[in-house]
Order: C-alpha cells, then structure tokens, then sequence
C-alpha cells in the first residue's frame, strides 16, 4: 500500500478516495470488507493505511464523495 499516494492526493486537494483490491482469491478478508465500503475521506483512509497489513496490494484511487471515479493525477 502506497501511502504516498494518499498523501499527495491531499496535497492536490482531492477529498475522497476508493479503495481498490486485486479481486482475485487472495484477497483477505478485511480487505475485502474495506472495498465493500467506498467511498472513504482522505482522513479516514489515512488513518485506515496505518493499520492495513505488510505487502497489501490494494491501492486507493481518486474518486468523488458518490463514488465516481476520477481520472489520475
């Protein structure tokens, strides 16, 4: 999990965020139950990175406070 991402997302003031799994079976299960969330605020998925496991593959991506996804930055 990149935490720099979540960090320069704030930076360019974006406000939420979806977070994404690789959708396969190796997915765990508090994975899976944080993509069964979206959407997440910055601060609340900042606060939830500290806490995900060594070598997660999931990432946040950029999307608006109803889900849409945005384009990269």
């Amino acid at each position: 999990m990149d935490k720099n991402t979540l960090n320069k997302f704030k930076n360019t003031e974006i406000d939420y965020v979806h977070f994404i799994t690789e959708g396969d079976e190796n997915v765990c299960d508090i994975c899976d139950k944080l993509w069964e969330n979206n959407p997440y605020s910055i601060d609340e998925a900042q606060k939830i990175s500290k806490n995900l496991h060594k070598n997660c593959r999931c990432k946040w991506i950029a999307c608006d406070k109803d889900d849409t996804l945005r384009s990269s930055i």
